[in-house]
Parts: structure tokens; C-alpha cells; sequence
């Protein structure tokens, strides 16, 4: 039974790293964004080998007790950051203007840091046997409200990268900056755009997809040409 956790465990490690090497060798991820994804794989590893030094000390004697409340520190207090990590990963201006939501995260470090001695999320007596703590639902507590919170700021992130004011200055500012270049190059050439929202919920026509772009493109145009 413990070889198949090892090898569980090393199949999850060697994912990530290979996860790893192709964030960095090409543009997935911005380098804002690459940051965050490496922290966030080097707690998911951390973690692993928790839980598996866990296993490890639950097969042993008294004489693993103290690898046994190391592990446990590790994986209850890194747990719950996960979801953080990955709500930074998405937007890391969520975090840096609602400092509360770390609020949760942090509570449970402290308790858990706490548990070897107060026995407050887990504690592991001289005998090396687990036993979950009296506030337990600490952590439990931390990691649901981070999950919420990853989950609301992943559907209000995607909302606002539908938003058509917003996409329509992101391509404006493109067009813009596309001009500019354009005066120092003469060998550019012209661009003319426009863009088509499919909000979901019905099958999608490509053809009116089509139509709405094409005609905020002679839109666009009409406008360039009254500048």
C-alpha cells in the first residue's frame, strides 16, 4: 500500500515539474503571472511530501512522532494557500486591495503552528498516534472559504474580460500603438477589426457572429475616416 502512495505521489511531482518547464519555455503565462504558478507548484510539492511523510509516520514507532507533527504543520498550514496562489495567478490585484481575504489563511497558520503543543488542529501524542484537534474546523473553515473566493473572483474575472467597453479599448489601444509604428515603418500595413461577443447560453451562429463583426469593422472605419 505505501508504494502505491509513493509512486501516486512522484507521478504528481513529475507533472508538475514537466508543467513546470513548459511554462517557461514559451508564452502561457505572462512573466506577472509565471511568478506566482512556481510559488504555487513549490507549496503543491511541499505539501506532497507531506502527506506522504504523514504515511511515512504512521507506519513507524514513537521514534517518527516528530517527523509525523512536522509533516502535519506543513500540509495544514500550506493547504489552504493553494487557492490563493491561483487567485493571484488569475488577478494578483484581488489580494493586494481585499487584504482580508488572507485572513482565513493566516488564523490557520497560527493555529496549526500551534497544534504541536495545544493541540488545536491535529495533535500527535508521545505514542506517535494522530488525533484531529478540538478546532479542527479551522482549517476545514479556511480552505471552503478560499475555495469560494477563488471561484467568485475566476467567474467576476471572466465576466469582465467579456466586457465590451473594456475589449473594445483593449483593441482601440492595439490599433493605436499599430498606427504609431506604422508612421516609423511605411512597409506596415493597414489593419482594419472588429469583434463579435458570444454571451452563451444559445447555439452559436457564425454567420451573425460574423456579420456583427464585419460591421463594427466598416464602424471602425467610418470613424477613422471622419478623424
Amino acid at each position: 500500500m505505501l508504494g502505491n502512495y509513493i509512486a501516486t505521489y512522484l507521478i504528481d511531482i513529475s507533472a508538475l515539474i514537466f508543467l513546470c518547464y513548459l511554462i517557461y519555455s514559451n508564452n502561457i503565462l505572462d512573466q506577472n503571472r509565471k511568478g506566482p504558478f512556481y510559488f504555487g507548484t513549490v507549496l503543491t510539492v511541499l505539501i506532497i511530501l507531506s502527506e506522504a511523510g504523514t504515511i511515512l509516520a504512521e507506519n513507524g514507532n514513537a521514534d517518527m512522532r516528530l517527523l509525523s507533527i512536522i509533516c502535519n504543520v506543513f500540509g495544514f498550514a500550506l493547504t489552504p494557500v493553494i487557492p490563493i496562489i491561483l487567485i493571484v495567478i488569475f488577478d494578483a490585484n484581488i489580494p493586494k486591495t481585499n487584504k482580508l481575504l488572507l485572513l482565513p489563511s493566516i488564523l490557520n497558520m497560527f493555529a496549526t503552528v500551534l497544534s504541536p503543543w495545544l493541540g488545536f488542529v491535529f495533535y500527535v501524542d508521545a505514542n506517535n498516534h494522530y488525533e484531529r484537534g478540538n478546532l479542527f474546523f479551522i482549517f476545514v473553515a479556511a480552505y471552503i472559504i478560499n475555495v469560494v473566493i477563488l471561484l467568485t473572483s475566476t467567474v467576476m474575472k471572466g465576466k469582465m474580460d467579456r466586457d465590451p467597453v473594456k475589449l473594445e479599448h483593449q483593441l482601440k489601444s492595439i490599433a493605436d500603438n499599430l498606427e504609431k509604428e506604422r508612421k516609423n515603418d511605411g512597409y506596415l500595413p493597414t489593419i482594419a477589426y472588429g469583434y463579435s461577443i458570444f454571451k452563451g447560453g444559445n447555439k452559436i451562429d457564425f454567420q451573425e457572429v460574423l456579420k456583427e463583426a464585419d460591421n463594427r469593422m466598416y464602424y471602425f472605419k467610418k470613424i477613422q475616416k471622419d478623424i
